[in-house]
């Protein structure tokens, strides 16, 4: 038996360009992977502690 309802594939396209179209959706882009370390130079300052008198 065949069916009369169309095809789901070419419905789904029609969907998703007319959404494209709308504004509605937009493709995913994968930016580029960066995977350099940054090496930050960090200064540590030494505390200097005073003893009280008594």
């Amino acid at each position: 038996m065949m069916s009369s309802h169309p095809d789901p594939k070419d419905r789904a396209e029609t969907a998703k360009q007319r959404a494209i179209t709308d504004g509605l959706y937009k493709a995913y882009v994968q930016k580029p992977i960066n995977n350099k370390v940054v090496v930050t130079k960090t200064t540590t300052k030494k505390a200097t502690t005073k003893k009280k008198k008594k």
